[in-house]
């Protein structure tokens, strides 16, 4: 299996890269015949992996937030068009019409539900906005914790 992650973080909130990173690096340990892309921006420093996981970096323009949105998801796509992964993991998802890999929601936190003063008004609003879409037309959602998916379950 391949499987693309994605920890581009389009509004620059990173700490979910390193959750992510590590929790899927262990799978990646254990799981030596699968392949792993992680999706990255250019300035990330990739740490010490598995055999079977590769760093993709993409860059994007963050002049104009629709342009800076337009931009990612295009990016995004290229990469998993060229290595045409069987999955894509994300904590936004990519326009339809643009990708036809199935795509599984990363929701390592809900924090931005119970806490929005922890992030910046951009993030909560483009969370509070798009949250519900992204969830519908997911394949799958993934949680860290069973807080954060009753927390999703009560509000969507």
């Amino acid at each position: 299996m391949v499987l693309a992650i994605n920890i581009a973080d389009y509004l620059k909130e990173g700490y979910y890269q390193t959750f992510i990173l590590d929790t899927f690096n262990k799978i990646a340990e254990a799981n030596p015949k699968d392949t792993f892309y992680f999706i990255t921006e250019k300035e990330f420093t990739e740490p010490a992996s598995p055999a079977n996981v590769n760093y993709l970096p993409i860059s994007y323009s963050s002049k104009n937030n629709s342009l800076t949105w337009l931009g990612y998801q295009v990016k995004v796509v290229n990469a998993i068009k060229k290595y045409k992964p069987d999955i894509l993991l994300s904590p936004y998802l990519i326009s339809g019409r643009l990708l036809k890999t199935p795509q599984v929601l990363l929701f390592p936190s809900a924090d931005f539900i119970s806490y929005p003063t922890f992030y910046s008004a951009d993030f909560v609003s483009f969370f509070k906005k798009h949250t519900a879409l992204f969830i519908s037309k997911a394949k799958g959602i993934l949680v860290a914790s069973e807080y954060a998916g009753k927390e999703i379950e009560k509000l969507y």
